[in-house]
C-alpha cells in the first residue's frame, strides 16, 4: 500500500536512525492460498476488486500539536484513506485519526481511530505498518512462538519470550503469500548490533497483537509466484494487527 504525505518519519536513538517509514494503518496483506481458494468469490478476488491494496490518502490533512504539559507533546492528525477501484461502487474507504503522545522519556503512545466507509469485505488484517533500517535484524517478543502463528491456528504455540532474526520469521512456501506471524504479542523489541533500538509494547487494556516483521514487502509476496523470486529489501516491514 501507499500512503502519502503521512509515510515517512524518522525517528532517532544516539543519532541512529530507528523508524525509515509509518506508523500508518494497514489493511491489507499478501494473499495465501486459502485466500486465493473460491475464484472469483474469494476473499483476495474481493480485496482485489476493492482497491484494498492501493489505499492512498486523500487531501487535506488536518494536523494539530498540542503541549499537554512541560513533558508531553500530543500530534493529531486526521484524513481520509481512499481506494483507487474501477468500478466507484466497488471503492472503500476508511477515516482515521491517529493520536501520539510523545514524552521527555522518548516513550510515543499511539491512538488509532478508524471508521470504515462504503461496503467494506472481510478485512485482512487491521493494524499498524512501520519500517526500519535492514541493521535492526534482530528481535525478541513476549507472546505465542517460537514458530509461526494466527489466531485460527496457535494452540501449538505457547506464551513466552523468545528471541530470533528477522530473516527467520519468513517462511519459505512454494507460494509465497503472508507468513512468519507470531500471535498474542504483550511487546516486542528489535535492536541493532550495538543493542540500539525500539520496543513496542500494549498500552492499558489494549488485547495482545499479531506481529510480523520481513525484508519483503506485501506487494513483492503478492506479487511473486515462487520463492526464489523475492529479494530482501533494505528495511524491515513490520506489522502490529490487532488481533
Amino acid at each position: 500500500m501507499k500512503f502519502e504525505p503521512l509515510s515517512v518519519c524518522f525517528y532517532q536513538v544516539n543519532g541512529i536512525t530507528v523508524l525509515t517509514g509509518g506508523p500508518i494503518p494497514c489493511f491489507c496483506r499478501a494473499a495465501t492460498d486459502n485466500d486465493r481458494g473460491g475464484g472469483d468469490h474469494s476473499y483476495a478476488s474481493q480485496w482485489k476488486r476493492c482497491g484494498l491494496s492501493s489505499l492512498m490518502i486523500k487531501k487535506p490533512v488536518d494536523f494539530e500539536v498540542k503541549y499537554l504539559s512541560d513533558n508531553v507533546l500530543e500530534l493529531m492528525s486526521n484524513y481520509a484513506i481512499e481506494s483507487d477501484a474501477v468500478d466507484v461502487a466497488q471503492k472503500v474507504g476508511f477515516n482515521v485519526c491517529m493520536n501520539h503522545k510523545v514524552n521527555v522519556n522518548g516513550q510515543v503512545s499511539i491512538t488509532v481511530d478508524i471508521k470504515p466507509q462504503g461496503e467494506i469485505p472481510p478485512l485482512p488484517r487491521v493494524g499498524v505498518t512501520f519500517e526500519m533500517p535492514k541493521e535492526f535484524d534482530r528481535l525478541g517478543w513476549y507472546g505465542r512462538g517460537p514458530f509461526e502463528c494466527y489466531p485460527d491456528r496457535k494452540h501449538a504455540a505457547y506464551v513466552g519470550i523468545y528471541e530470533t532474526s528477522v530473516s527467520d520469521l519468513h517462511v519459505p512456501y512454494i507460494f509465497p503469500g503472508e507468513c512468519g506471524g507470531r500471535a498474542d504479542v504483550r511487546w516486542v523489541w528489535f535492536k541493532n548490533s550495538s543493542n540500539v533500538g525500539i520496543l513496542a509494547s500494549t498500552i492499558n487494556d489494549s488485547p495482545p497483537m499479531q506481529m510480523n516483521a520481513s525484508y519483503y514487502t506485501i506487494e513483492e509476496l503478492d506479487k511473486a509466484t515462487h520463492e526464489e523470486e523475492l529479494c530482501p529489501g533494505q528495511n524491515v516491514k513490520v506489522i502490529m494487527d490487532l488481533t
